[in-house]
């Protein structure tokens, strides 16, 4: 059994073939996924997905390049945090060095 630790189902070209991409996992033993929210759209989306799907949970946040002018949304982001279970990790989502850093 697998879990696939980071993954990105709110991006193209996953979030328009999700079941499918389920399916393969699912079919190369992979149990779980853990998909990343890297803004606050981004957050959104992957609570939609989250709710819709038992075996996919969430982490949501900014990522360290989108922060500046963006911080004020942290708090948005606590709240959907709070609203499902299925939310494991909130908060900074990225590596600021990988990169252009953000002012």
């Amino acid at each position: 059994m697998i879990i696939d630790s980071h993954c990105h189902l709110d991006y193209e070209p996953l979030i328009n073939n999700i079941d499918q991409v389920l399916l393969n996992a699912k079919n190369n033993n992979i149990i779980s996924l853990l998909t990343i929210g890297t803004s606050l759209e981004s957050s959104k989306k992957v609570l939609d997905i989250v709710d819709k799907y038992p075996n996919v949970y969430g982490a949501i946040g900014i990522h360290p390049n989108s922060t500046s002018g963006n911080l004020e949304k942290i708090d948005e982001i606590l709240i959907l945090k709070k609203k499902n279970k299925k939310i494991l990790a909130f908060g900074e989502t990225g590596l600021d060095y990988f990169y252009k850093r953000s002012e």
